[in-house]
């Protein structure tokens, strides 16, 4: 069982509903299973081939006139549609739907880095951008996509093994999943597992951190973080990606007026060519060991 074995569960029931789903891709079927979907659903299919431009411009058409395309990509290459993101589905607000996979900061060569995605298309306006951490965050993120015709929605498929918790969203805002002092951890998406190692290395420092679960890339929830001024010396971000215009950054030009400090977690802007991941989490203190002593620093 994995995120993509899930969404291809989850295509199946709504065709079988009655939805009017469409599947496009670009040349990538494998990498989402979606040979599966084809073969059982052959005209609710479409593979455009390394075509990245013509996907986002076709499926944001079909959601204007009403059918409910989801759009498949892997983070490597979708950059080769940003002009079409803009241009055509975001200012049209076209009520597509597209999954973007392999958005990690990746041990692979440097043309097949996913790690600049979150940033590039958090920036863009009138689009939702979501990053779920668990089997039942991607569903219910999945059924109020669909159930919406306002906007596009992105959504940020996890990629560090298949979580499930027993919760459902009602409240697409932040989500505070431990409360706590003096130290507030927002932990985005793939990387909210490293949130919970990091929680868990600071109570055995004596510090009860809070822990949350952001769910939004793009969108702020300013009051909640007002909130955390409140009772949280340093607010510490953690993001799968390049930090430079990305989720972190965002939050801490808000809380720059503010007295508390902000720590942002993840990747430099620059090119990595075939450098294992674990020499990059060290360069980027993305350890939990190296994010402790960082926010204990400041702590002092």
């Amino acid at each position: 069982k994995s995120y993509s074995s899930v969404m291809l569960d989850y295509m199946d029931k709504k065709v079988s509903e009655g939805l009017p789903l469409v599947a496009i891709n670009a040349a990538i079927p494998g990498i989402f299973g979606l040979k599966q979907f084809a073969a059982k659903y052959p005209d609710r299919y479409i593979d455009a081939g390394i075509a990245e431009q013509f996907t986002i411009t076709f499926g944001g058409a079909m959601a204007a006139a009403g059918a409910r395309p989801i759009i498949f990509h892997n983070s490597t290459f979708v950059q080769r549609a940003y002009d079409q993101f803009w241009h055509d589905l975001a200012i049209n607000e076209e009520p597509a739907i597209v999954i973007v996979k392999g958005g990690v900061i990746s041990g692979s060569d440097e043309t097949h880095q996913g790690s600049s995605a979150m940033t590039w298309i958090s920036n863009i306006p009138n689009i939702k951008y979501l990053a779920p951490t668990s089997e039942e965050e991607f569903i219910s993120i999945l059924d109020w996509a669909l159930e919406q015709h306002e906007e596009p929605v992105v959504i940020q498929m996890p990629e560090h093994g298949l979580e499930s918790r027993p919760t459902v969203l009602t409240d697409y805002s932040y989500q505070m999943t431990k409360s706590g002092e003096k130290v507030a951890l927002l932990a985005l998406g793939g990387l909210y597992s490293h949130g919970e190692k990091v929680a868990k290395v600071l109570a055995e420092n004596g510090i009860n951190a809070t822990l949350i679960n952001p769910l939004f890339i793009n969108d702020l929830d300013q009051a909640f973080l007002e909130n955390l001024v409140e009772n949280h010396q340093v607010i510490a971000t953690i993001e799968d990606g390049i930090l430079d215009g990305g989720f972190g950054q965002k939050v801490a030009s808000f809380l720059g007026k503010y007295d508390v400090k902000v720590l942002n977690f993840g990747a430099k802007r620059e090119f990595n060519d075939s450098v294992p991941v674990t020499e990059l989490y060290n360069r980027y203190h993305l350890t939990p060991e190296l994010m402790v002593a960082d926010i204990l620093s400041l702590l002092k």
